[in-house]
């Protein structure tokens, strides 16, 4: 089973949108849609973003912004790794 790892560079909070982390796919894949757990809450990631516009899939070695929803900002951290199934 391939693992869905993005390390967490910033974290910003978008009024009305919600929490995006930018940083880098470390391993695997991320899409839109998948789940990953902070601080034992389960959260969704909603939209992929690049300088380039919007992505359904971000793949390894990837630098990307992520669009969380049920994320909070004080339960993620700089240096963090997210694994998303």
């Amino acid at each position: 089973m391939e693992i869905n790892e993005f390390l967490i560079d910033d974290i910003f909070e978008i009024s009305g949108q919600g929490i995006i982390v930018t940083g880098r796919v470390l391993s695997g894949r991320v899409k839109s849609g998948m789940k990953t757990n902070v601080s034992g809450q389960e959260v969704l990631l909603k939209k992929i973003e690049t300088f380039k516009g919007t992505l359904e899939l971000a793949e390894t070695d990837e630098m990307v912004g992520l669009l969380l929803g049920g994320a909070s900002k004080k339960n993620l951290v700089r240096g963090e790794t997210l694994i998303f199934n």
